[in-house]
């Protein structure tokens, strides 16, 4: 009982940092798009 109560925590831990993790990728991506985005619209904006 012991055994299976702390192989559910560790996969429920191993769950929840995985969907962390995946969501700070997530996040990294959507940040480098918007500063690509707007350095792409700056150069823009400095050729007119």
């Amino acid at each position: 009982m012991i055994i299976e109560q702390l192989s559910s925590r560790l996969l429920k831990d191993t769950l929840l940092r995985a969907i962390d993790l995946k969501l700070e990728d997530e996040f990294i991506y959507m940040l480098k798009e918007e500063i690509s985005k707007r350095e792409k619209e700056e150069k823009l904006m400095n050729k007119l």
